[in-house]
């Protein structure tokens, strides 16, 4: 018990920590206002209409995380290492190949509609515009997160957030037309990049350089081909899933699936902080001293696991009241949903952790050959999953990257020569997972 406290106050103490708990406030924060707004707009909407809103953004993201090009990543590592011209040929770099980007993808997405989609025209260019609203306010945020000056984001992120939930709490109505309060929902969120760019110009001196696009392009784009091929490898599990709902069950089941991660979403955006606030801090780390490295490796990672299963058991105990309070009963089916997919979000962020670890190693190769296994085991199963509505949908995740992340723990493992007795840290999230489900069931 000793051990364990003086470990949490090594870490309470750490930059890392102390960056991680400044982002989670804000957007966490920013994650419970969207969660508020959701449950008021699928009581206004009819599940399947709410599905088509859900269908929306999720294609939103696919094309964004597309014409990202892998550049995030980079930004980050210019925006922590690099300096100040290099960092802004590259954001400039990346605000050009984002539009040309976008541009090209709404060209193959009127394609793909024609031949697999129900959506029409203008829908098709809401989605668009979002996905350029969101490519920019990525690439932003990046450079905020590799300075490690997170309070830009944050306050811009939850100024967006209120916005947003006054229009949902005052002016959305039955009348409104999914078409149009979509549009609305694009111009409330693209006030995150303009102001995000107002303070990057006034604060960190950023100005608009290119030279010679071509040659500029090439120098940011081949160190991140790496990255962006990670991103498409990893596309069938994080973000085509919608597409295989939508495709062989229906938009109200699109909704049900939607509406899970709506729930999940605050968890999933605290791992995304930790993660984004670790990255720069263990590249830096691995390259000073990599001794300290593989020790907080050793120490952290169980603890991530302990504590991820403490919270994932605290969730399944409060979800049920929590959420027939806010609920009717035509969604109720979203519970059962919930329950698998918040295991998932679980094992997704230890494998996040484990790339966190290997991205601050340089060990992209092995990144791209993981997320290469991740895509060939889990998408089969997700497209039998999505036959089966959300819940089948949710199972398929689970399955799917229990089978991954066991491959996965054990390259990690071996990489960086983790103590056997590490292993049977997995002993306690398997006794919860069993434990409550066949408490669960009987009680059915």
């Amino acid at each position: 018990m000793k051990r364990v406290t003086e470990l949490v106050k090594q870490i309470v103490k750490h930059k890392i920590f102390q960056n991680f708990s400044y982002l989670l406030l804000g957007n966490v924060g920013m994650q419970l206002l969207n969660l508020i707004a959701v449950m008021i707009i699928a009581k206004v909407f009819k599940p399947e209409l709410f599905g088509v809103y859900s269908f929306m953004m999720a294609q939103s993201m696919l094309l964004a995380v597309i014409a990202d090009l892998g550049i995030r990543t980079i930004l980050i590592r210019t925006a922590a290492n690099g300096s100040t011209p290099i960092l802004n040929k590259y954001l400039s770099i990346a605000t050009i190949s984002g539009l040309i980007g976008n541009l090209f993808l709404f060209s193959i997405y009127l394609i793909y509609n024609l031949f697999f989609g129900e959506l029409v025209f203008f829908q098709i260019v809401l989605i668009s515009l979002y996905s350029v609203v969101l490519s920019y306010s990525n690439s932003l945020e990046s450079v905020y997160l590799g300075k490690q000056k997170m309070l830009p984001a944050v306050v811009t992120n939850i100024l967006t957030s209120i916005f947003w939930l006054f229009f949902v709490v005052f002016i959305l109505n039955g009348a409104i037309s999914i078409n149009l309060f979509f549009l609305v929902f694009i111009l409330i969120f693209a006030l995150k990049p303009l102001i995000l760019l107002i303070i990057l110009y006034k604060k960190f001196n950023f100005q608009f350089e290119i030279s010679n696009f071509r040659l500029d392009f090439k120098s940011v784009f081949l160190p991140a081909i790496p990255f962006l091929g990670l991103a498409l490898i990893s596309l069938p599990a994080n973000n085509l899933a919608n597409n295989f709902l939508a495709y062989n069950s229906t938009f109200e089941q699109v909704g049900f699936f939607t509406l899970s991660q709506k729930f999940t979403s605050p968890v999933s955006m605290v791992l995304s902080i930790l993660f984004s606030s670790l990255f720069p801090n263990f590249s830096i780390l691995w390259s000073d001293n990599r001794k300290d490295f593989q020790q907080i490796i050793y120490k952290s990672v169980p603890v991530f696991i302990l504590f991820g299963t403490f919270l994932v058991a605290i969730f399944l105990m409060i979800i049920d009241p929590v959420f027939k309070m806010f609920f009717s009963i035509q969604y109720y089916s979203v519970l059962l949903i919930l329950k698998f997919q918040i295991w998932y979000v679980f094992l997704f962020g230890v494998a996040s952790l484990i790339g966190t670890v290997f991205t601050a190693m340089n060990q992209d190769k092995l990144l791209f050959k993981m997320a290469v296994l991740n895509s060939v085991i889990i998408t089969p199963v997700l497209w039998i999953g999505s036959y089966y509505g959300g819940f089948g949908l949710s199972v398929g995740y689970l399955i799917g990257f229990t089978i991954f992340l066991i491959i996965e723990w054990f390259v990690f493992s071996k990489k960086l020569e983790m103590p056997i007795k590490t292993n049977y840290v997995w002993l306690f999230p398997i006794l919860v997972f069993f434990i409550y489900n066949a408490f669960y069931f009987y009680n059915l």
